[in-house]
């Protein structure tokens, strides 16, 4: 467990979806695990329920801080100070091959979903069954991890190793009953400042200090390279 200072991501200079550390804290967690990781994973415990994200590339700062995506920050009901987190190896964690989400409302026919979510999948790191999570460049619209394989994981790593993306726009009973949706929901994974576009051609993603979906060489819904 380690006492971490956290702070609020500047949606103008990073919109990026996984948690940036400081140089400090990574070479402390290099310190602790002695087997080292390809990736870190960052849990949180708030009020019995656990959280996860990916740890991107440092920032070059010297104290014991993580700078979260704001919809996440929001979605732990927690506000910018001093958390205790615990730090995982990505390698422990079972590997994601599908994931199926649900809209909350119509998807636009000019948006290929799977292409706009990619990116900012790869970013996270790993999802939890009935996470909900913003889409980026569509204002205020949310969508449902449903259901995800292997389905006796709660969390699952995304490595893009022949992951297979499904989204659709209803939203089944069994969903209503399971994750109740307010306006409180909505807000805190709306509050990334995505932007509302006419052609997605002209988007580009964050880049970050690592490669997303690295493996194979396969992508979130893609095919086997």
């Amino acid at each position: 467990m380690f006492h971490v200072s956290i702070h609020t991501k500047n949606t103008e200079t990073d919109s990026s979806w996984s948690a940036i550390p400081s140089n400090t804290l990574v070479q402390t967690l290099h310190t602790h695990f002695n087997e080292g990781s390809m990736r870190w994973i960052a849990v949180f415990l708030i009020k019995g329920e656990e959280h996860r994200i990916a740890l991107g590339s440092p920032d070059g700062s010297t104290d014991l801080h993580l700078h979260l995506p704001e919809w996440f920050i929001h979605s732990l009901g927690i506000s910018d100070g001093e958390q205790i987190v615990r730090f995982e190896p990505s390698e422990g964690m079972q590997r994601a091959t599908r994931l199926e989400f649900r809209s909350l409302e119509p998807i636009p026919e000019w948006l290929d979903i799977r292409d706009v979510l990619e990116e900012p999948l790869s970013q996270l790191g790993v999802i939890k069954q009935g996470q909900i999570i913003p889409i980026p460049v569509l204002d205020s619209s949310v969508i449902i991890l449903h259901s995800a394989e292997p389905i006796e994981s709660m969390f699952l790593f995304l490595d893009g190793d022949e992951i297979a993306i499904d989204v659709f726009s209803e939203l089944p009973e069994a969903i209503a009953e399971t994750v109740p949706i307010t306006e409180d929901v909505v807000h805190a994974v709306a509050v990334a400042d995505p932007v509302t576009v006419t052609d997605f051609s002209f988007i580009e993603m964050p880049k970050t200090g690592f490669i997303p979906f690295s493996g194979k060489g396969n992508i979130l819904g893609g095919s086997k390279s």
